[in-house]
């Protein structure tokens, strides 16, 4: 098990930053633009078009051929936000694997302060506080935090591990996948459960590093982790008894409602303005 001491290889980054991108065109110019403010510079950046039908991939690849450190993969059918993290986990070079959605927004310290955690740590998997930003980046909402360990029964109880805020150490947990579900909003849920299973908890960085933006995914579309298929998620194909799953699902699923409704950027008594210019 590693500890975060080991020599790397000179010739590969240190982060490998993965992002889906399908049909985002509005966000391409903020993506790049944040991850090059990154205090942090050595990383590369993988951005899998999944069949865009908008002019995104080709603003991608004009920036990779300014910006070594970025490059464009495409996959061969639209397949979902984990198949696309998939194609690009084989294909990454770095130690440690963070994953930022095209209209999700990193502060400028995010991966130093992540990777200093993990390092010297001995983390191998982590996560950090967050805000819901709006549509426009003008208002943002209360922090949300997440649990200080993750374990596999806080999984199922707890919100507050969010996509965009994870970093992974692959040496610690080489197998990493998100395709496990057809599921799409199940992907990293179960990936995370996946990584806990094999013996790596998450650790939570308690710092406030990343936006969530609202608008372009509905508000209220947690509400479908109160559907069928999440219910099946949670009953992991009969792994867990039926009364705990149960217990577990109505947990979350209350956590969720009150994380949603306290955090929500677009209620102004919740919310309040900040400088979008810090992030796009």
């Amino acid at each position: 098990m590693g500890t975060g001491d080991e020599p790397r290889d000179r010739d590969r980054p240190a982060v490998t930053i993965v992002t889906p991108l399908y049909d985002s065109e509005q966000f391409v110019p903020g993506l790049l633009a944040n991850v090059a403010r990154q205090t942090f510079g050595d990383w590369e950046h993988l951005v899998i078009d999944d069949r865009s039908s908008d002019r995104g991939p080709d603003l991608v690849r004009a920036h990779a051929a300014r910006e070594p450190r970025c490059r464009l993969l495409t996959m061969d059918r639209r397949g979902g936000p984990g198949a696309a993290r998939d194609r690009a986990l084989a294909e990454a070079r770095g130690r440690w694997v963070a994953f930022l959605d095209a209209d999700d927004r990193w502060l400028p310290a995010k991966l130093a302060r992540q990777v200093a955690f993990m390092r010297d740590g001995g983390i191998g998997f982590s996560y950090h506080d967050y805000r819901f930003m709006s549509a426009d980046g003008a208002r943002i909402g209360a922090l949300v935090r997440g649990p200080a360990r993750l374990t596999f029964a806080g999984l199922h109880r707890h919100r507050g591990v969010g996509c965009s805020t994870v970093m992974v150490d692959r040496a610690r947990v080489p197998d990493l996948a998100f395709s496990r579900v057809k599921a799409a909003r199940a992907s990293d849920f179960v990936a995370w459960r996946e990584v806990i299973r094999g013996g790596v908890e998450g650790r939570r960085l308690p710092e406030d590093l990343a936006r969530y933006r609202v608008g372009t995914r509905s508000f209220s579309s947690n509400k479908l982790w109160a559907t069928t298929s999440m219910w099946d998620v949670f009953r992991d194909q009969g792994r867990t008894p039926t009364p705990l799953a149960a217990a577990w699902w109505a947990e979350y699923a209350s956590k969720a409602a009150l994380l949603h409704l306290r955090s929500n950027p677009r209620l102004p008594l919740l919310s309040r303005t900040h400088d979008p210019s810090v992030l796009e």
